[in-house]
């Protein structure tokens, strides 16, 4: 197997925050994507087959790898957030 570019090593505290975000009903599913393609990393799932299993394309799996690890250090669930966006301000409340 091909080694990752980047290598994600969770903590117990840490699965089990991103396993209850994961599993979580009520909520944004991007972020519980988000949280089982980190957890995959940890468990060695290759890129192509997190990929399938969230229904995503490839680059969104790395990207999301690649922004845990640089933004780890900001909590859970803010590591896996939108940065905000530029632009004019919303009108509307979501």
């Amino acid at each position: 197997m091909k080694p990752h570019k980047y290598v994600i090593r969770l903590s117990g505290q840490e699965k089990r925050q991103l396993r209850a975000l994961a599993r979580r009903g009520k909520g944004e599913a991007r972020l519980r994507d988000r949280a089982r393609i980190i957890l995959w990393a940890h468990e060695e799932v290759t890129l192509d087959e997190s990929a399938r299993r969230v229904g995503c394309h490839r680059e969104k799996v790395i990207f999301w790898r690649k922004r845990f690890l640089e933004r780890s250090s900001d909590g859970f669930p803010d590591c896996l957030q939108d940065l905000p966006r530029s632009g004019r301000p919303q009108v509307f409340s979501p």
